[in-house]
């Protein structure tokens, strides 16, 4: 019995990206505010045709996007929380400060 491997199905909901029109569903939510103020703005046809364009392009570019990288979004954001932080880099020089240590007492 101990030598058999337990398998564990798991959904395919818990695996898979949260994709809305095929684009990250926080990007369509923006792109879809920005092009109903762009309408509410102005109120006329230009406007509407203008909103319409600006959603066209923007679902195109956001769905290009996520077949690249479905979380390109939350990448893009953890790597610019990466880049504000202090760190050692990967290779540090000769030259580098030595870190303090705590002396032992016995």
């Amino acid at each position: 019995m101990p030598d058999e491997l337990t398998k564990i199905k798991i959904h395919q909901s818990l695996t898979r990206p949260i994709l809305v029109c095929g684009a990250e569903r926080n990007n369509v939510i923006i792109l879809g505010c920005v092009s109903a103020c762009t309408f509410a703005v102005g109120k006329d046809a230009f406007s509407l045709v203008g909103s319409i364009i600006i959603w066209a392009i923007g679902i195109r570019l956001l769905r290009q996007a996520a077949k690249h990288d479905s979380q390109m979004t939350a990448v893009y954001q953890q790597y610019m929380k990466y880049l504000s932080k202090d760190h050692y880099s990967a290779t540090e020089t000769i030259n580098a400060p030595v870190p303090p240590v705590k002396k032992f007492k016995m």
